[in-house]
């Protein structure tokens, strides 16, 4: 199946999701957020996962290596070394319990990619940040976890633009964006290690604030603009001439369009804050993605945000756009 949401052995759509209607259409809607263990339920992620032995043709168990399993259908997920402690779901809804502690529904939507492999939560926090009139960013806690070895169950923070629901990825220099676990520790003896990590929140949404503001201070002529998008999407010497080019300026040409004409561009206006909203648009709208169907597009489009070149090119446009504001 192309599409990367999960299902069940009864065919039901592995995720949950709470107020707008995700891009699939898939999984259990519901009005309002969800406390993280009533999520679970409801994401239908109350199944766990077992260290199986493996063998080799001949019937010789191989020493330090094990298999990942799903305990509800037997899929086979991974192989990891002996090591490694698999962290459950319901373990990663009781540390979200835990680590938040306001006993209020915080999650807006959970669920299950590629079979059970991967796991992810979307977490609500208090308060939203005004970068100006009209232009407000929701905080956000996002976790997620991998059952194939591949990826360690991570914790993070992001901000998402409510006037065009874009995901704005900016690591801020001296602040710590979030906390790893790693499958060879303890995640649930981890938690007070995680909460004075997550509690400096605070100062990172203020920084990041304080730096958004600056870039809707900053006003860009024509001329900076094309500088802008020189800058985050340049042309090698190497592609010069090439396709390769005309494909970098047909990019400047989409990102330029939402500088001027994009979603909230009336509410940014000509600044460093509009240049660099113009480019997370591209990223999380506009972007073409490598699969099958415009179905499982959509879920390549949410790995790249957070976890691929989608975050580097959106941290680009955030540190170019902050060198604007600072020159």
């Amino acid at each position: 199946m192309a599409h990367e949401i999960s299902f069940n052995n009864a065919g039901q759509a592995e995720a949950m999701f709470a107020g707008t209607k995700p891009w699939h259409g898939l999984g259990t809607m519901v009005k309002e957020m969800q406390r993280p263990l009533e999520a679970l339920k409801l994401a239908r992620l109350d199944w766990t996962v077992m260290k199986t032995p493996l063998y080799l043709g001949n019937g010789e168990e191989i020493a330090d290596k094990v298999a990942i399993v799903r305990e509800d259908s037997g899929a086979y997920l991974g192989t990891v070394g002996t090591g490694y402690t698999p962290v459950q779901n319901h373990e990663q809804a009781e540390f979200i319990e835990a680590l938040l502690g306001t006993g209020e529904a915080t999650v807006e939507c959970a669920g299950v990619l590629r079979g059970g492999r991967r796991t992810f939560w979307t977490c609500k926090l208090a308060d939203n940040l005004k970068v100006t009139d009209g232009d407000v960013v929701e905080k956000y806690l996002i976790l997620c976890n991998g059952h194939d070895g591949t990826l360690a169950f991570r914790a993070f923070w992001s901000p998402i633009r409510v006037v065009c629901q874009n995901t704005l990825n900016a690591a801020l220099d001296g602040v710590k964006d979030g906390v790893v676990f790693y499958h060879f520790l303890n995640v649930n003896k981890r938690i007070d290690e995680a909460r004075n990590i997550l509690r400096i929140s605070n100062s990172y949404y203020d920084a990041l604030c304080t730096s958004f503001r600056e870039l809707q201070a900053t006003r860009l002529s024509d001329k900076r603009l094309r500088e802008y998008l020189e800058t985050v999407f340049p042309v090698s010497e190497e592609s010069k001439g090439k396709p390769a080019e005309t494909i970098v300026q047909k990019t400047r040409n989409q990102v330029r369009a939402n500088f001027y004409e994009g979603r909230g561009a009336d509410v940014a206006g000509k600044t460093a804050w509009g240049a660099y909203n113009a480019v997370t648009e591209y990223v999380c709208h506009q972007k073409k993605q490598l699969a099958m169907d415009s179905s499982s597009a959509g879920d390549r489009r949410f790995e790249q945000i957070f976890f691929g070149t989608g975050k580097e090119l959106q941290q680009r446009a955030f540190n170019t756009a902050l060198a604007l504001a600072n020159a």
